[in-house]
């Protein structure tokens, strides 16, 4: 199967002991990214979590950031922080496997509606 992300990883050390993994993704709609919020919250749901403007989810050793910009909801940037580079690679492949779901249904969901 094709993954739809394509994409390069940036990994910087913004600070010393922490690994961070940052992926700029084309959204398309307001109504992807409320679903990918939502989806992601279903996710990670025994973590605390914060759902301003941008959507943080924190874990023992770091946090997700999940934010659009970009005439709001054209892009969405995800941010995973941490102590551990294996950890933030883990929460980064979910976040992937989410947005991966959200931009399927979105396709299958348009296809549906066209075809009626």
């Amino acid at each position: 199967m094709k993954n739809i992300i394509e994409h390069d990883i940036d990994k910087c050390n913004g600070q010393i002991g922490l690994y961070q993994l940052k992926k700029v993704e084309a959204i398309r709609t307001k109504n992807n990214y409320e679903r990918l919020v939502n989806w992601l919250c279903g996710e990670f749901d025994l973590y605390l979590k914060n759902e301003s403007e941008v959507l943080t989810i924190y874990f023992p050793n770091g946090w997700l950031n999940v934010r659009s910009f970009k005439d709001k909801y054209e892009n969405v940037e995800i941010i995973v922080a941490g102590k551990s580079k294996i950890s933030c690679q883990k929460i980064m492949e979910k976040v992937e496997h989410v947005f991966n779901h959200v931009i399927r249904f979105s396709e299958i969901k348009s296809r549906h509606i066209v075809s009626h």
